[in-house]
C-alpha cells in the first residue's frame, strides 16, 4: 500500500518561458512588501499541514477537481489568490496562476477550466513544466530559502 505524502510540502511553480508563472506576476504586481510577507506566511503556514487541512480558516482550501486556492490579500485589502494543486510524487504544491476573488466570485471566471488544464500539463510533464519556487524544493537540490 502506498503511503500518501502528508508534508512538508515544497513548491513549484508552472514554467512559463524563462521563468515561473507566479514570479512573473509578482514582478509585474509589484507586491508591496507587507504584501510579500502576508504571502510567505501563507505558504509557511500551509507547508507542514496536510491536503485535508488546506481548509478554511486556513489560508489556502480546495475548489474543486482537485484544485486548490491559497488566500492573501494586499495592503489596500485586495483579495490575492494563487490557484495550484499537488504534485505527490514530488512531494511539492505547484502553483499555476494567479486570480482575485470579490463579493466571493474568482477572477478569472473561467478559474476551474485553467487550473484543470495548467494541472495536465503539469503531471504530464512534471520536470519540463515546473520550475522550483524561490529555492523552496530542497528535493530539487536548495535548502529551504537558502542557495544551493
Amino acid at each position: 500500500m502506498a503511503t500518501l505524502f502528508t508534508g512538508p510540502w515544497n513548491y513549484h511553480e508552472r514554467r512559463d518561458g524563462k521563468l515561473g508563472a507566479i514570479s512573473k506576476w509578482m514582478q509585474r504586481a509589484h507586491l508591496s512588501p507587507k504584501t510579500r510577507a502576508r504571502f510567505d506566511r501563507a505558504l509557511d503556514q500551509l507547508r507542514a499541514l496536510p491536503k485535508t487541512s488546506w481548509s478554511k480558516p486556513n489560508p489556502a482550501s480546495n475548489i474543486g477537481d482537485h484544485i486548490y486556492v491559497i488566500r492573501f490579500s494586499d495592503v489596500t485589502n485586495q483579495q490575492l489568490r494563487v490557484f495550484g494543486h499537488f504534485h505527490d510524487g514530488h512531494g511539492c504544491f505547484v502553483m499555476t496562476f494567479d486570480g482575485t476573488e470579490k463579493d466571493n466570485v474568482y477572477y478569472p471566471a473561467n478559474y476551474q477550466a485553467v487550473g484543470k488544464r495548467h494541472k495536465a500539463t503539469c503531471d504530464s510533464d512534471f520536470q519540463g513544466a515546473t520550475l522550483e519556487f524561490e529555492d523552496r524544493c530542497p528535493v530539487c537540490g536548495h535548502e529551504e530559502n537558502g542557495a544551493a
